[in-house]
């Protein structure tokens, strides 16, 4: 769903205008940073100039360097985060990744009692991986805020509100603020 999609360089301006209270009382969603806007938008910023990514020896979807965008961990823009969100290659997931080395139905992501999240491969032939470590299938295992999520060959960075906040922040001021 292209819904739960929401554009980088919209989210540093909101962060660098509105300041941590008031950005963290509007965006309570926990976010999937793709691997290309992760290492390009947020952490090479500073050299990218005004192209907001700076991607030398980039292969991936070309859409991230005209558009670049986090996946938000909600279903369409609902103002309330699911208890459970999946993951796949299909529209019919809640986060939907078009690469074929992601299965039709993934994996899922479940809110847990905590208030965190809980991350289940659901029998993928490539595999989920957190921080590198393969999940067993069927099994879930908390995800922490920074943590890498590999589904497949996707590469993407799982963070919490908070967290987003001081990265758009470091990207906004090494970029000379936001206009």
């Amino acid at each position: 769903m292209a819904g739960n999609r929401v554009n980088v360089t919209r989210l540093v301006v909101r962060a660098v205008k509105s300041g941590r209270d008031e950005f963290l009382r509007e965006f309570r969603h926990s976010v999937l940073v793709p691997h290309a806007v992760q290492r390009g938008a947020l952490q090479d910023s500073s050299s990218a100039g005004s192209t907001l990514l700076h991607l030398p020896n980039f292969s991936g979807d070309l859409s991230l360097l005209l558009d670049p965008r986090v996946l938000l961990l909600t279903r369409d823009h609902e103002e309330r985060e699911a208890s459970i969100l999946t993951v796949g290659r299909t529209l019919e997931t809640d986060i939907s990744l078009s690469d074929h080395s992601v299965g039709l139905k993934h994996a899922r992501f479940q809110r847990a009692a905590s208030g965190g999240w809980t991350l289940q491969d659901l029998g993928s032939k490539n595999g989920t991986y957190v921080d590198g470590l393969r999940l067993i299938p069927g099994v879930p295992l908390p995800v922490e805020s920074k943590q890498q999520v590999l589904f497949g060959r996707v590469l993407l960075h799982f963070y919490s509100p908070e967290d987003l906040f001081e990265v758009l922040m470091a990207s906004g001021s090494s970029r000379g603020g936001a206009d």
